[in-house]
């Protein structure tokens, strides 16, 4: 696990990893607003133990992960903001070195992994004229959610 104040956003940014015993974790990237920076620490630490499960009981080769960018009570989220936030979590990303992957979560679609893929290629979900692609989950890809497909998204697989 990582916690550390995005540099650009100054927002507190985590990535939790539960496990990696099937491969590198993966897991959303969650933007979303709580009454305290610890209770979004809370939220990532339990949201990949979830995402290991569901990872697993998938027959995906990943363990399971979580990001969270935390909104602070107040803070207003503007467009600057949201891409400063996105930029500075694919950098916490890019220094798990390929052990952790993120993807859409509450808070972020499609679109915004195009942001992050501005600091890491270890991201799934891109639109298609970004590289996505509308390749379902096998044992060696990592499947999307229906959700990614709806609108302008579509799923994108990376190997293990």
């Amino acid at each position: 696990m990582k916690v550390r104040r995005g540099p650009r956003s100054r927002l507190p940014i985590v990535v939790a990893i539960h496990s990696r015993a099937l491969g590198p974790a993966a897991g959303g990237i969650r933007l979303r607003r709580y009454p305290d920076w610890r209770d979004g620490l809370a939220d990532a630490l339990r949201l990949s133990e979830a995402m290991t499960a569901k990872n697993a009981a998938a027959g995906l080769d990943f363990g399971g992960g979580k990001s969270v960018i935390t909104l602070g009570p107040g803070v207003e989220l503007t467009p600057s903001l949201r891409e400063a936030a996105l930029l500075d979590v694919g950098e916490l990303i890019e220094s798990f070195g390929g052990t952790y992957f993120g993807g859409p979560d509450v808070g972020t679609g499609p679109d915004d992994m195009v942001v992050v893929r501005r600091s890491t290629s270890r991201v799934f979900c891109l639109p298609v004229e970004h590289g996505g692609t509308a390749r379902r989950a096998s044992r060696r890809r990592w499947g999307c959610s229906p959700r990614c497909g709806r609108g302008r998204g579509t799923c994108s697989g990376v190997r293990s």
